[in-house]
């Protein structure tokens, strides 16, 4: 019976998308997303399980290699017609809006959700993001300190925003606190270890660069490198940064 098998192939469903998604297969998401819509059966508005696969889906078009944005859109164009003014579905919509570099677009979204959710901190670190890369500083100052004072409610967006408010720190040449934010990044990415020993890598590059390109402190620049090359002794790339500042 249809009915009484559903749970199961929910479970094994989603089952399945949590393997793939973690080897990071994601037009394996995808397929089976479309599968278990179809073992789920027709759409049903009300059914959060639809619901729920539909938005994996989604995020499955867009993580592909190429991306799948013209499906990806069929099936927002859908999924809004199905839920209009859900926040979930806006949010899929500016993520496609953004992808495609449609700014203005994204933007209208990104302030709908934030009325229908005012503590949404991905829609403030988007927008703020999106003002930074348009010159609006002002703007972006706000919404990237909104998405920063509700961040521990969505870690995972912690280093991002951090980041990017260096970026605009660097920009508007408040140089001390763009030192600060990066220092905050810097303690995230080491607290990961050497899952992250690249981005922490990167990250002390661009700390060396402000401190000596924009604040002028040679010798501050040298001991950040020089604390670095104690820790990583055989890493050929802290030498290389020492040469490049010499």
């Amino acid at each position: 019976d249809a009915t009484q098998r559903r749970p199961l192939d929910k479970r094994v469903g989603l089952a399945l998308v949590a393997f793939y998604d973690a080897q990071r297969r994601f037009d394996k998401v995808a397929e089976t997303c479309r599968w278990l819509l179809d073992r789920l059966g027709a759409v049903n508005k009300a059914d959060p399980d639809t619901q729920d696969v539909r938005l994996m889906l989604m995020q499955a078009l867009f993580s592909t290699t190429p991306r799948q944005l013209a499906d990806a859109k069929l099936e927002i164009d859908g999924y809004t017609r199905d839920y209009p003014g859900d926040a979930r579905g806006l949010t899929a919509r500016a993520q496609l809006s953004l992808l495609r570099g449609n700014r203005q677009e994204a933007l209208d979204d990104l302030t709908r959700i934030l009325a229908q959710d005012p503590e949404h901190v991905w829609a403030y670190f988007m927008r703020g993001r999106v003002a930074l890369e348009q010159g609006r500083y002002d703007a972006a100052r706000a919404d990237l300190s909104e998405a920063n004072s509700r961040i521990a409610k969505y870690h995972v967006l912690e280093v991002d925003v951090h980041r990017t408010l260096a970026s605009l720190y660097e920009r508007t040449k408040e140089f001390e606190l763009a030192e600060s934010e990066l220092r905050k990044v810097l303690d995230l990415v080491s607290k990961q270890g050497s899952r992250a020993a690249d981005q922490r890598a990167q990250v002390v590059s661009q700390l060396v660069r402000l401190v000596y390109n924009s604040m002028k402190q040679f010798d501050r620049a040298q001991k950040l490198i020089g604390e670095y090359l104690e820790k990583d002794p055989n890493d050929a790339y802290w030498p290389l940064e020492m040469g490049r500042l010499f």
